[in-house]
């Protein structure tokens, strides 16, 4: 259930980046600047909350320690 939270709310930011584009492409600068900085501090969030840039503590990792 958690990957399927990740996966939409990641989804919601690809659709908003999106239908950025598509605004841009009609001319609509205004709202598409919007929109995609709406995105980009969305996905920045996203990261930060998900702990996605953390160092993870390789704990019980002993045989790369035998080895030498």
């Amino acid at each position: 259930m958690k990957t399927l939270l990740l996966l939409v709310e990641l989804a919601c930011i690809v659709v908003t980046s999106v239908i950025s584009a598509s605004l841009y492409l009609k001319g609509e600068y205004n709202l598409s600047s919007c929109l995609i900085l709406t995105s980009l501090v969305s996905l920045s969030l996203w990261v930060k909350t998900h702990g996605l840039l953390e160092d993870k503590k390789i704990t019980g990792d002993t045989d790369a320690q035998k080895v030498h």
